[in-house]
């Protein structure tokens, strides 16, 4: 599983226990999907200014949601 910048939480379709995860909590119902949506755009507006654990204290909330943003922007800004 990972974390799409528009919210959602994206599965290998090849990946039964994660796909049974998702469905069986509703991970990707609309209000999560918004809610993370909002604070991907948080992460991307904000992940120069500061670290990841402050980003975390900031916000709250979803601190796998952070981490993986955080991440995947560094890894961008690396190529």
């Amino acid at each position: 599983m990972t974390y799409s910048f528009t919210g959602e939480i994206l599965i290998d379709s090849k990946d039964e226990k994660a796909k049974l995860t998702v469905e069986m909590f509703n991970l990707n119902d609309r209000s999560l999907v918004e809610q993370r949506k909002a604070v991907a755009e948080v992460v991307k507006s904000m992940s120069n200014q500061f670290t990841v654990e402050e980003l975390i204290d900031c916000i709250g909330k979803f601190e796998s949601l952070i981490r993986t943003l955080c991440s995947e922007l560094k890894n961008i800004e690396d190529v």
